[in-house]
Order: C-alpha cells, then sequence, then structure tokens
C-alpha cells in the first residue's frame, strides 16, 4: 500500500478507478466558491464521461455529460460544478463505453466549510493508495 502525504493550500483530491487509469482530480476554489474537476481521458473505449455527484456518498446524479469525439487519447478534460452544497460533496466519473458495460471511479469528497484540526483519509474503502491531505496556511 502506498501513502500519499498531499500538502495543500486548496484542497485537491484523486481516484483511481478499479482497473483503470482513469484518475479523477477535484480542486476546490474558496475564493469562487467552485470545485474544478479534471481527468485524463486514457481509454479509447469510453465514448462519454457522466460527471456525478452526491451529497451522501450513496445516491449520485449526472450533473454534466462530455463525450469524446473532439479528444484524442491522452488529452485531459475539465468540468466546474459551480452549484455545490455546503458541507461534503461527493464526485466521480461513469465511463461510458458503448455497448460495454460502464465503468465507475471510486468518490472523491470535497469539503466546503471549516477543516481545521481535521485529518481525511480517502478513497472509502482504501484499495492500494491511502491519501492524506494537508492544509498548510501561507505565510503572513
Amino acid at each position: 500500500m502506498k501513502i500519499i502525504l498531499t500538502c495543500l493550500f486548496i484542497a485537491a483530491i484523486s481516484a483511481i478507478a478499479f482497473g483503470q487509469h482513469t484518475t479523477l482530480t477535484a480542486l476546490f476554489e474558496k475564493e469562487k466558491n467552485v470545485v474544478k474537476l479534471r481527468w485524463q481521458h486514457d481509454d479509447a473505449t469510453v465514448s462519454s464521461y457522466s460527471v456525478q455527484r452526491s451529497d451522501d456518498n450513496t445516491s449520485f446524479k449526472d450533473i454534466s455529460v462530455k463525450k469524446t469525439t473532439d479528444i484524442s487519447e491522452g488529452e485531459f478534460m475539465k468540468f466546474t460544478d459551480d452549484k455545490i452544497s455546503p458541507g461534503k460533496n461527493y464526485y466521480r466519473l461513469k465511463l461510458n463505453r458503448g455497448t460495454m458495460s460502464a465503468l465507475i471511479t471510486p468518490p472523491v469528497m470535497v469539503i466546503q466549510g471549516n477543516t481545521e484540526n481535521k485529518w481525511l483519509m480517502y478513497p472509502i474503502p482504501v484499495g492500494d493508495v491511502l491519501n492524506f491531505p494537508a492544509w498548510v496556511r501561507p505565510a503572513e
């Protein structure tokens, strides 16, 4: 098991899809109150990506669908969520593969609000990678 310590001025979170290399990164920008999602299109069998959000990590809803028709394999894709809820927001990707079964990335969590004196560990359940984000205050 790898343990990753991430020191950040803002929260950045990654999840790796089971059996795939697709990595979803979520970046919360406090000043703009948005979550910026980013991933690399690295599977030629994927025809589109459904960006999904949940507030309970159980019931996910599609908030955007990104087609891969004009994207080359290896390019990065992005989505900005400006409708985040206070508290916990969970995101994941559904990799739509035409007639083959869809793949789902493990969820990533973004917390809007005070996270002082708390350690977050993700993904849940832990697989081969365990992430420990650390929020660092810039020097004043």
